[in-house]
């Protein structure tokens, strides 16, 4: 078999073109396809990479090409920097910048810049997922085809893969072993690599090593920011090894670009604004909806620890304030966390009024040492000396419109009372809702939209709780050692977002 048909055989399988339609794309651009060739073979010898990718990367901000800044122009004139017989001094390319430094349009230009003069090249765009792979470096240079008036008439595009007239191949791929393994590449393009944080992401790392055959011509290609001690375990592994080289000299006052010849890893590692739209209007913005470690480690590219003090306690003191005086039928939001034994059993019922979240109700239940805490008094249901009592004492004698709590050790009780059509009781999602309900927590005491009761219980939890980041906009309570106690700020958090959702202003 010809090494044209093999080429062929293995683009069907990869991107699902029908034979005949390949051979009808083949032979209407193939006089043009090979005149392209031959222009793109002149192109090498005469057009710079970055003036090319100046004057054919388009974007549609602009609705021409991309405009590169000087710190960028620098880093990527030593990114592409050869020795005297024309391979690569970097092997690995680190692009770490912070939001809205358009380091995945980078990472775009340079991919369709390097594949518009490798023939018959191969050429892999990985992320984390597979639509993550496509919605930004991949989608990008596929963006760029479409807008230029050049480049959309002769290369063609299927779904998440682009194929140039030199028969090179660009293909988005997420990270896994199965789906990446036995390549050859050219290039290999991996997204936010912070957030690559298991196994299988170290698995697919290896399965895409660049081949020995290609050495010195290949390149892989990393664009992120900064993750977090000790979870993002490979890109940590891999900005050591770039902090262990030397900073490179450029014409760019305190640019952070490292060289290291031993492991041939060259990495931009930029801590701060320096392009027209990272305003200080834009920044002040930010800094009111992300806590302070997620600010500095997608704003100023900082390593931040996965787990951090929920709330300053200055923050909660500041909660402190007139609320309105309580009515019987004010709607009453409840949360519900609980543990048998070791942790605590907290409910915590709130009220909205306005803007304002206000806790009206608070009680926990310590377990005994050794020993288990009791949900209910038999003989007495409505005995509120147990969670159980409690709760439907609360319920009979307020305006209670929703229940919500973690079903791990609640199921059973909660079903009972729903039985006997007490209230709504709603099973609180304990992954993506309790995400999203303990950072809308921190940031309504950010902006006092929460009144500190100066319970101590509700203080003390409060103050003992961590928050574990789950991404820019998510965040978890959690415990700040074995001992500390937490449940009530759980239970608050989830009757805070119930309360959002269900109580009207």
């Amino acid at each position: 078999m010809s090494n044209e048909k093999t080429f062929v055989n293995n683009l069907f399988g990869t991107i699902g073109l029908p034979q005949d339609q390949y051979a009808s794309i083949k032979e209407d651009s193939k006089s043009e396809n090979e005149e392209t060739v031959v222009n793109v073979d002149k192109e090498n010898e005469e057009i710079d990479p970055i003036k090319w990718i100046e004057s054919e990367f388009y974007i549609p901000e602009l609705m021409a090409p991309l405009v590169l800044y000087p710190y960028q122009k620098a880093a990527l004139r030593e990114a592409y920097r050869t020795d005297s017989e024309g391979n690569y001094l970097y092997s690995l390319v680190i692009w770490g910048d912070i939001k809205k430094s358009a380091k995945s349009t980078i990472a775009a230009a340079v991919a369709l810049e390097r594949a518009r003069r490798t023939p018959y090249g191969s050429f892999r765009i990985a992320a984390n997922s597979k639509d993550q792979a496509d919605s930004r470096v991949s989608y990008y240079l596929r963006r760029a085809i479409s807008l230029n008036p050049r480049l959309n008439q002769t290369v063609r595009t299927k779904l998440y893969n682009v194929l140039l007239p030199n028969h090179c191949f660009i293909q988005s791929v997420p990270l896994n072993p199965k789906t990446v393994a036995g390549g050859n590449d050219d290039m290999v393009s991996f997204s936010e690599l912070w957030a690559a944080d298991n196994n299988l992401a170290q698995e697919c790392w290896t399965e895409l090593t660049l081949s020995p055959t290609k050495y010195g011509k290949s390149q892989r290609w990393v664009d992120t920011y900064a993750g977090y001690h000790d979870v993002s375990i490979l890109l940590e592994r891999l900005y050591l090894q770039g902090r262990e080289g030397y900073l490179v000299e450029t014409d760019i006052p305190g640019l952070e670009l490292y060289a290291n010849p031993e492991t041939q890893i060259l990495m931009l590692w930029n801590t701060q604004p320096r392009l027209p739209w990272q305003t200080t209007k834009y920044y002040a913005q930010e800094a009111g909806v992300l806590t302070e470690t997620e600010f500095n480690r997608i704003h100023r590219n900082q390593w931040a620890s996965s787990v951090s003090e929920f709330v300053p306690e200055a923050w909660w003191t500041g909660c402190i304030q007139p609320v309105p005086e309580p009515k019987k039928f004010d709607c009453i939001a409840i949360g519900v966390d609980a543990a048998v034994k070791g942790d605590c059993f907290a409910i915590v019922g709130v009220s909205k009024h306005g803007d304002l979240i206000v806790p009206r109700f608070v009680k926990i239940w310590t377990p005994p040492k050794h020993g288990k805490i009791n949900f209910n008094n038999k003989d007495n249901p409505y005995d509120e000396n147990y969670p159980q009592g409690y709760l439907r004492t609360l319920i009979r004698d307020n305006n209670v419109v929703i229940v919500g709590y973690d079903p791990y050790q609640l199921h059973s009780m909660m079903t009972e009372l729903e039985n006997e059509n007490l209230s709504w009781f709603y099973e609180f999602g304990q992954v993506k809702e309790r995400l999203e309900a303990d950072k809308q927590l921190y940031d309504f005491i950010a902006h006092r939209k929460v009144a500190n009761p100066e319970n101590s219980d509700l203080t003390n939890h409060i103050l003992n709780a961590d928050a574990e980041m789950q991404g820019e906009k998510h965040l978890r309570i959690v415990k700040r050692s074995e001992s500390s106690k937490v449940d009530a700020a759980v239970a608050f958090s989830m009757a805070t977002y119930l309360a959002v959702e269900n109580i009207p202003d």
